[in-house]
C-alpha cells in the first residue's frame, strides 16, 4: 500500500494494494496499455475543451462549493544542521566587529601579532 497526503503535507490515509499481480499473457497487457492510452487521449481532450473557461473567480467559486476554504497556513521551516559528533552547535550571534577589533588591539598591545610583508612585497 501507500501512504496519501494532501497537497498542503497533511496526511490523508493509507490506500491498501487491491491487487498486486501483473498481467499474465502479453495480450492482456496490451489490451490494458490501450485502455490507459484512451483514458489520457480523452482527459488531454477534455482539458483542451476548457482551456480559458477557468478564470480565478471561477475557480475559487468551485472550490467554494467543495466546502474549501482558505489553505492552511503552513508552519515556518527550521534549518536542520548534522552535527558530526552530536553536541550542541553555539549558534553565532550577530556581530559587528567591534569585539574582534578590541582583541586585535590588546594583541597588538601584548606584542604578540607577527606582521608579514604583502605578497607583491616577497612575502607569502
Amino acid at each position: 500500500g501507500v501512504f496519501v497526503y494532501r497537497l498542503d503535507g497533511a496526511f490523508h490515509c493509507f490506500a491498501d494494494c487491491q491487487h498486486a499481480a501483473g498481467f499474465m499473457t502479453t495480450d492482456a497487457g496490451r489490451a490494458h496499455e490501450r485502455g490507459r492510452r484512451g483514458y489520457q487521449a480523452a482527459q488531454k481532450k477534455y482539458a483542451e475543451s476548457l482551456k480559458g473557461s477557468w478564470t480565478i473567480e471561477t475557480y475559487a467559486s468551485a472550490l467554494a462549493a467543495q466546502g474549501v476554504e482558505e489553505p492552511p497556513v503552513l508552519p515556518e521551516k527550521k534549518i536542520v544542521r548534522m552535527v558530526a559528533n552530536g553536541g550542541p552547535i553555539e549558534t553565532p550571534r550577530p556581530d559587528d566587529g567591534a569585539e574582534a577589533f578590541m582583541r586585535g588591539v590588546e594583541l597588538l598591545e601584548n606584542d604578540r601579532i607577527v606582521f608579514f610583508r604583502p605578497k607583491k612585497n616577497g612575502g607569502l
